[in-house]
């Protein structure tokens, strides 16, 4: 539809505006530019003092966007004015921001540094205060030393609640300052930008790996109120509660590595999806206990990567899919899966298959 240039330098980062119309892009040559899906040409610039590293527009205003980079500065701009209009420091000579995150109602901000530091900010007025800080961070071993955050990400309709990708395999769910969840199974730990995702209506979270392979987890476990989420008074640093998910599937989506990997909207599924009619080869999607499979397949012609199914799953009748079915994997049946990896492919999938108990 549109192509547009104008960066002298890689590119790491994108974000769309709330109304989808416009794009801010942002690259290590010290540039954020400005475009409209319209447009050909680049509408404003915005440089910095060092590359630029992650872009968000503000949700409910989008003449405002923030950027973080290597020189260690939050800033708040102004569209219209071209300026900085607030601006917060990392503290630390050494660290820079590598995630942000706004809060849905954007009075919160959440942004993420190399050094592994998740900090919480807050609009007030024209002014950026820290509210709050937690080091996302192993207790022991080669990871206690807090890892470069690769992603964050407000859930949608859980305030409080936030997930963050790190590299050091890990996946955590912070609710308020108190880290509740933490998921681990795939490889993220060479600095690559592989970013989680949620999907609310399911409550499952969706990764890319280095290897290749997508993992899925499921989080339907139901957060409460959170007693340390932000109010008039927040500690500087939060207590740590957590509780392991172990537990996981897992796809082979790609040859190289898997940075992108995205649950589609429900408005891309199928309102039935005839098994019969299915004659794409099936990846089968193995878990971590190897007792369940799931055979995906890919929405185009080819028959993508992975193991090959041999015929002896058990599908249920039309009528139980009409029906919902029961158990956690009728859940994720028809869903569409987006991927993207170091293959330079982006990849559709669509998920035929259900849980088939390998040990009975």
């Amino acid at each position: 539809m549109r192509t547009w240039r104008g960066h002298q330098s890689d590119i790491l980062d994108l974000t769309w505006s709330a109304e989808s119309q416009f794009v801010l892009s942002a690259s290590l040559d010290k540039v954020v530019r400005l475009w409209h899906i319209t447009k050909d040409e680049c509408l404003r610039q915005f440089q910095h003092q060092s590359w630029v590293t992650c872009i968000r527009f503000h949700p409910k205003d989008a003449s405002k966007f923030i950027s973080g980079g290597g020189d260690g500065v939050l800033r708040m701009w102004s569209v219209m004015e071209r300026r900085v209009v607030a601006s917060a420091s990392v503290a630390s000579e050494e660290d820079m921001y590598t995630a942000l995150a706004f809060s849905q109602d954007a009075k919160m901000i959440a942004s993420g540094t190399y050094k592994g530091m998740c900090r919480f900010y807050e609009m007030n007025g024209k002014r950026i205060e820290k509210r709050a800080q937690i080091d996302v961070r192993n207790r022991r071993g080669r990871h206690s030393k807090g890892k470069r955050i690769t992603g964050m990400e407000y859930i949608p309709g859980q305030p409080s609640t936030l997930l963050v990708t790190s590299n050091d395999n890990r996946i955590r769910l912070i609710q308020g300052l108190k880290e509740v969840m933490k998921f681990k199974g795939h490889t993220n730990n060479t600095g690559l930008p592989i970013s989680a995702s949620h999907c609310l209506e399911r409550g499952y979270i969706i990764c890319g790996s280095e290897e290749g392979r997508v993992y899925i987890w499921n989080n339907s476990t139901k957060l409460g109120e959170d007693e340390n989420a932000p109010k008039e008074e927040m500690p500087v640093h939060a207590s740590v509660a957590r509780e392991k998910i172990n537990s996981y599937e897992w796809f082979r989506a790609h040859d190289g590595c898997a940075t992108v990997a995205l649950f589609a909207p429900d408005t891309c599924r199928r309102p039935f999806v005839d098994l019969d009619s299915v004659e794409d080869t099936p990846v089968v999607v193995q878990s971590s206990a190897h007792r369940l499979r799931r055979v995906l397949k890919h929405a185009s012609q080819s028959s993508g990567s992975g193991h090959i199914a041999t015929g002896e799953e058990t599908m249920p009748s039309s009528q139980e899919v009409l029906d919902g079915g029961t158990g956690e994997g009728f859940g994720l049946f028809g869903q569409v899966i987006v991927t993207a990896g170091g293959d330079g492919e982006i990849r559709v999938w669509e998920n035929f298959g259900f849980p088939v108990n390998l040990t009975s």
